[in-house]
């Protein structure tokens, strides 16, 4: 008897790490494309206004504000709850 193995298909996810000056700006184009929104020590809905009142409180108005991460699927290829 000959045991067959499963096939396990995995999702392969691309990856896009980025910095940025603008922390505004990195919100402002993952807003409209996220399809869950979630945030840890930050309320989603006022994430823009929490992080410019953190860079004024220690004057770091300047360089890089954000570091992104972008994790991209094909259409089917996992739920938004999988992808977290």
């Amino acid at each position: 008897m000959v045991k067959q193995k499963k096939e396990r298909k995995i999702a392969m996810a691309t990856i896009k790490l980025a910095r940025s000056t603008s922390c505004s700006r990195c919100i402002n184009y993952a807003e409209p494309r996220a399809t869950v929104k979630s945030g840890l020590n930050c309320d989603v809905d006022y994430a823009k206004t929490q992080m410019k009142a953190t860079r004024m409180i220690y004057g770091k108005d300047d360089k890089v504000q954000a570091h992104t991460l972008i994790q991209s699927f094909k259409p089917g290829e996992v739920t938004p709850e999988q992808a977290k």
